[in-house]
């Protein structure tokens, strides 16, 4: 049981690479937040993409996180695209926090 998670820069200031860090979380009990996370830092210009599978426990909360580094100069555009690929899927509310932008959430069955 698996996220796939692809980030693709969009649009950022001309000629720079972007320093964004990826942190998703899927806590569990008895285990150490070490244990359940993924963290990575990604070097992107214009147009890149970049794909990560992270393991996730069925039942659970997935937290994912992209952060632009504090010395990448103007704001990024990024498109997030979220799959969910092995997880049982129940109707329950998606929660987006300090976004605007869209994020699409598929639940595969395997």
């Amino acid at each position: 049981t698996y996220a796939e998670v692809n980030l693709t820069s969009l649009h950022h200031y001309p000629n720079s690479r972007r320093t964004l860090m990826i942190h998703a979380l899927c806590p569990h009990p008895h285990k150490s937040s070490d244990a359940t996370s993924f963290k990575k830092y990604l070097f992107m210009h214009e147009g890149n993409e970049s794909k990560h599978n992270i393991p996730v426990v069925p039942g659970s909360t997935l937290e994912v996180c992209v952060a632009q580094n504090w010395n990448a100069l103007g704001s990024t555009h990024l498109r997030a695209n979220i799959r969910l690929y092995g997880a049982g899927i129940k109707d329950s509310p998606i929660i987006i926090s300090n976004s605007t932008a869209a994020i699409d959430l598929y639940g595969i069955q395997n």
